[in-house]
């Protein structure tokens, strides 16, 4: 049975900070996922707070399904390290379920392959802006992540370039410490498939 009898399964996604709650809350603006979902976003204003918000979201039986998305931050993966221990921990012998959604470097990757083929391998935000400037001409200053700028990028994404975004991710690597990769495909596989077993599958290895 589905936690609150709502009918439909009550999934959270924690999102590492503005960069990723704002480009899901784009992409369910949009209708890319099925309507077999209820999906919910939470930011934790930091990777290192992912843990704690997870843990949370368990203990509390609202959300039928937990997952975190963060950045792996190439070289350094130091907060990758930190949530994917963390997540393991609460885990404990359910550790076997994948609940991380990663991408090397960073989310704004995949909001690049909105636009084209276009890699980068680093998350550093100066050093990005000339291709984001060049990717969304109404980002005229300095890439921070500020509001009107993730406004702007989420402005020009649709669904028409959601779906070469999904083409052009498969070209890329899965595994986390390959620059660049990404596992949000089998993320999205999940929230699009109108077939929600998935969940109860989840549920059962968390011993639900």
């Amino acid at each position: 049975m589905l936690s609150g009898n709502r009918g439909k399964p009550h999934i959270l996604l924690i999102c590492e900070g503005n960069e990723e709650e704002r480009y899901i809350v784009r992409l369910l603006q949009l209708g890319a996922f099925s309507e077999s979902y209820l999906l919910e976003t939470r930011n934790a204003s930091g990777a290192y707070n992912i843990p704690a918000l997870f843990q949370d979201a368990l203990s509390d039986y609202y959300f039928d399904a937990v997952f975190a998305m963060f950045d792996i931050d190439n070289p350094r993966h130091y907060a990758y390290d930190a949530v994917t221990k963390g997540l393991a921990e609460i885990l404990g012998s359910s550790a076997s379920l994948t609940p991380q959604v990663h991408t090397n470097p960073c989310t704004m990757q995949l909001m690049l392959l909105h636009v084209g083929m276009i890699k980068i391998d680093t998350s550093d935000k100066t050093l990005l802006t000339p291709i984001i400037q060049h990717c969304w001409p109404a980002i005229k200053d300095l890439y921070q992540a500020h509001a009107y700028q993730l406004s702007a990028i989420a402005e020009a994404l649709n669904l028409d370039n959601y779906s070469q975004m999904k083409q052009r991710l498969l070209m890329i690597g899965t595994e986390p410490f390959i620059c660049p990769s990404s596992n949000f495909g089998s993320f999205l596989q999940k929230l699009e498939n109108p077939d929600a077993s998935w969940v109860g599958e989840y549920r059962r290895a968390i011993g639900r």
